[in-house]
């Protein structure tokens, strides 16, 4: 299952050789909710001409659409990311051919209420983790924003403080989409490495969190 972030366009494609159009069904649905039966859009649309049979679909302002996600979460610990922030997605592509429609294939997605850059090739699937793994740095003295991932039971969030060297460990208890604090808060005013590790402990991904201060800070 892939990511999908709804603020850059994600493009479906149907180009099939004897189509004459094509159409997608798209559904939508929020985690403790059932998965609709019939798809919320359907998108359709006939061959530009006979040696043009691509047909494209942009589904990201649909998936927005649906999204209701206007206050971010500050969690103190590895808690349940609200579900108006991403939704499951499934898309039906059929291909028509005189003007009767075939099923193709049915793909499934998380739709996320984020972003990338058109230079990094458009809409990047950043996997589990909705992070690139490199240094970042926060406003000493503020909260330093949360962290998500998707998560299976017994991963666990393990927070090293760079001054000193100590760490915690927190444990996921279920699996689905997470939120954590970027920075375990005793360890704000000096920063921490955050590691994501897996149930036996192993790091999967890294991450290095560092204040600050606002008179350093070049916009």
């Amino acid at each position: 299952m892939g990511n999908i972030l709804a603020r850059s366009p994600y493009i479906v494609e149907v180009n099939e050789t004897g189509q004459d159009g094509s159409k997608v069904e798209v559904f939508l649905w929020n985690n403790g909710t059932t998965e609709p039966t019939t798809p919320q859009y359907t998108l359709s649309k006939l061959i530009p001409a006979s040696n043009n049979i691509q047909t494209v679909y942009d589904i990201s302002p649909y998936i927005r659409e649906y999204l209701t996600f206007t206050q971010k979460q500050t969690p103190d610990t590895i808690d349940d990311l609200s579900t108006n922030q991403y939704c499951n997605v499934k898309v039906k592509r059929y291909k028509s051919v005189a003007g009767v429609y075939t099923l193709l294939n049915t793909l499934t997605y998380f739709g996320l209420d984020g972003y990338s850059y058109y230079e990094d090739t458009g809409n990047v699937d950043l996997g589990n983790y909705l992070l690139e793994q490199k240094t970042y740095y926060y406003q000493s003295g503020i909260y330093a924003g949360e962290f998500n991932a998707y998560m299976t039971i017994a991963m666990a969030i393990k927070y090293t403080n760079l001054s000193t060297g100590a760490s915690t460990t927190v444990t996921n208890s279920s699996i689905g989409w997470k939120t954590a604090p970027r920075v375990y808060a005793p360890y704000a005013a000096v920063g921490n490495k955050l590691e994501v590790l897996d149930s036996e402990g192993d790091p999967l991904a890294t991450y290095y969190f560092r204040p600050i201060c606002e008179s350093n800070i070049h916009l």
